[in-house]
């Protein structure tokens, strides 16, 4: 039998509810001895001369195969196959491969059997382009009714709850699978990009005597990342995915310049000039050893005393905010926070009140939030609320703070998280940037 026939085969015996199965198909195994003990039809076996697939009378039978090929998993997520319904029998008489025959792939067909046939019962019609998991749900949300009922048959164009549950059950099953198909590393991300140091002394020399500026530093180290950004997205098939964010700044560190920004207790302005990586080793030039020594000091330090800002943040506010109130009503005050929102930021508009004609007006949604993109807008705030005592009226507090009359405490928390989170970046690394600010739109 080729690889082909038994890929399906084995889809059409149901293997692909067994994580095993698989398992097997996508990596190269050894199994144990318990392992071997179980045996269903479609089991794909691995020996050093040769695969083999259990018959449905549980009879080993060869599958045809190059020598060099036993050297790799039998099939990887992006192999082409043609699809057709009678190669999956029992997907025939249902909507999943209504249109006849397509091109897809292996990954791509493994992942709509798990995720739309099983859970939908061959309702949904195949998905044959890149899609998530709200994909599927954009479809169900509009036309989901309550679960079936005991002899109750499915009405075409509607999905029960039911189905919604055992969809989300496959997609939890999905993500087991993260261990096969995503990989974290690559042999691009591992490797610093040629030419680096060339590139580094070009820059160097542009840039003497001025890195003792944080903005000039800030640039400096802007152009290494960019080289290496460059390389990243031309050779690093991860570049965008795994290799991101954090990850772009530690390489940086690695493989090009540790940078000038070393944290210190001082908290001074300038900085350190810190030209050598990590590939390179540690400057032994005293003035950089010892500020590349505070740095490390200063990690160690925060991973304690920085952590304190969340907790202590969030105790203050449960305190302060234990008894405070939201009450019905208005309480007239004609003091307002004064902002100007672009068109992105508008929408932190909804759920507040502002003032038209001198008059509180609720901003419901997002059309109306885009009617004042800026424009300067006058907004209804606790800061000015005119209640006595630990309460603010739902005016001034908005719609959002209003749905906890009496539990503050509870959105308090995203304030604390947000300070907490913050304060435990500044442990790990870290790299100089600019941007340009206006103050009077910053402030929200």
């Amino acid at each position: 039998m080729t690889p082909l026939a038994y890929l399906f085969y084995s889809l059409s015996h149901r293997c692909y509810h067994k994580k095993a199965w698989i398992t097997s198909v996508f990596s190269i195994t050894q199994e144990s001895t318990t392992q071997q003990a179980i045996q269903y039809p479609g089991k794909l076996i691995r020996e050093p001369f040769g695969l083999f697939y259990l018959d449905d009378a549980l009879a080993r039978q060869p599958i045809e195969l190059d020598a060099k090929q036993l050297a790799h998993p039998l099939f990887n997520k992006n192999q082409p196959v043609t699809l057709t319904p009678a190669q999956l029998p029992f997907t025939q008489n249902t909507e999943f491969l209504k249109d006849g025959s397509l091109e897809t792939t292996v990954g791509r067909l493994l992942l709509n059997l798990l995720v739309v046939f099983e859970p939908f019962q061959g309702r949904m019609a195949y998905i044959n382009t890149p899609f998530r998991p709200s994909t599927v749900e954009k479809s169900v949300a509009p036309v989901l009714q309550d679960a079936l009922k005991p002899g109750q048959s499915p009405e075409p164009g509607k999905y029960y709850v039911n189905e919604a549950i055992q969809f989300c059950k496959a997609v939890t099953f999905v993500e087991t699978l993260s261990f096969l198909f995503s990989q974290s590393v690559t042999r691009a991300a591992m490797l610093p990009p040629p030419g680096r140091q060339a590139f580094k002394k070009e820059v160097l020399s542009r840039y003497e005597g001025k890195l003792r500026d944080p903005i000039e530093m800030a640039k400096f180290q802007e152009e290494l990342k960019q080289f290496d950004l460059a390389y990243l997205k031309a050779h690093d098939p991860a570049f965008g995915k795994f290799t991101s964010g954090k990850t772009i700044d530690a390489r940086g560190k690695a493989f090009l310049t540790q940078g000038g920004e070393a944290n210190e207790f001082t908290g001074q302005m300038d900085v350190t000039p810190i030209v050598k990586s990590l590939d390179e080793g540690i400057d032994l030039n005293p003035e950089s050893f010892t500020a590349t020594g505070n740095t490390i000091r200063y990690g160690s330090f925060s991973r304690g005393a920085e952590t304190v800002n969340g907790g202590v943040v969030a105790k203050a506010l449960m305190t302060a905010l234990d008894t405070w109130q939201i009450v019905e009503g208005d309480c007239g005050t004609t003091l307002c926070v004064q902002r100007q929102y672009d068109a992105k930021e508008v929408k932190n508009l909804i759920n507040r009140y502002v003032i038209e004609q001198g008059k509180p007006r609720l901003v419901e949604n997002q059309e109306q939030a885009n009617a004042f993109a800026g424009k300067v807008v006058f907004i209804r705030s606790p800061q000015y609320c005119r209640k006595p005592g630990t309460h603010t009226c739902r005016i001034c507090a908005g719609e959002v703070l209003a749905k906890y009359p009496t539990g503050q405490v509870i959105p308090s928390m995203e304030v604390s998280s947000g300070i907490m989170t913050d304060s435990l970046k500044k442990m790990h690394t870290t790299s100089i940037s600019t941007n340009t600010m206006d103050l009077n739109k910053a402030i929200r």
